[in-house]
């Protein structure tokens, strides 16, 4: 299911509080601060084609960067989900606590 990349680019700058990070590539990366023991999360989005949708391949892409399901993040890009869903999530999904 294809996001605009507006609402993809407000829903990580805004609701995931995104910081943009500089990086030697077209594309716009960001870091999502998290709290301990959790680690930061980078992610790299094609906000640079603002004319496009973002693809099922692509949100999946993204989805496994930030270590979370591409349906978990779809809610999140449609504003189903938040930042503290999110952190819930990545409690959920934490494998070094095994």
């Amino acid at each position: 299911m294809p996001v605009d990349m507006a609402k993809a680019r407000n829903a990580v700058e805004g609701k995931l509080g995104g910081q943009r990070i500089p990086k030697k590539d077209p594309h716009y990366w960001y870091k999502i601060e998290v709290p301990e023991p959790l680690m930061p999360i980078e992610i790299k989005c094609p906000f640079n084609h603002p004319h496009h949708d973002m693809t099922d391949n692509i949100i999946k892409s993204i989805a496994r960067t930030m270590g979370i399901t591409t349906r978990f993040l779809v809610d999140i890009l449609s504003c189903h989900k938040d930042y503290d869903d999110l952190i819930t999530q990545l409690k959920k999904l934490d494998r070094r606590n095994l």
